[in-house]
């Protein structure tokens, strides 16, 4: 996501924030590996934190894209893609921190808490089918 991103976005400080993030990013894992001394642990603040790091861009990048002179094109994917990382990331952040964080949440609550996942995870893949679709019928339609 952040590779992307970092080549979409035109800001040069949305650009550093996202190299310096990402720095941040790398060296939590690497704690993680040190402490826990696996990489197979699953790293939950690290998971949590590049969550919300994408969440960050996506909202930064859709906030350029709304000051560009031709504003937030639907014809673009870019802006489907961004759009579907925010709601996704922003959406999954509190489920993934209540089940994996709280140790004191019921089996019931945690299996519906992933069914509220699965519904968001849903609402991604529909949004980037639709974001290809209107960007397909958008490059047909100034081919004719």
């Amino acid at each position: 996501y952040l590779y992307l991103f970092y080549h979409l976005v035109e800001r040069i400080k949305t650009k550093q924030l996202i190299k310096i993030l990402c720095l941040i990013y790398g060296c939590i894992h690497l704690w993680y590996i040190f402490i826990y001394g696996s990489i197979f642990y699953l790293d939950v603040y690290g998971f949590i934190f590049g969550m919300t790091i994408v969440a960050i861009i996506a909202y930064l990048y859709l906030l350029e894209l709304a000051e560009r002179e031709d504003g937030l094109n639907p014809a673009d994917f870019s802006f489907w893609f961004a759009c579907a990382a925010l709601v996704f990331n922003a959406g999954s952040i509190p489920v993934t921190a209540l089940v994996f964080l709280d140790m004191s949440i019921s089996n019931e609550l945690a299996s519906q808490l992933w069914i509220i996942n699965d519904i968001i995870y849903t609402f991604w893949y529909i949004t980037l089918i639709i974001g290809l679709l209107w960007t397909r019928k958008r490059i047909q339609q100034s081919s004719f």
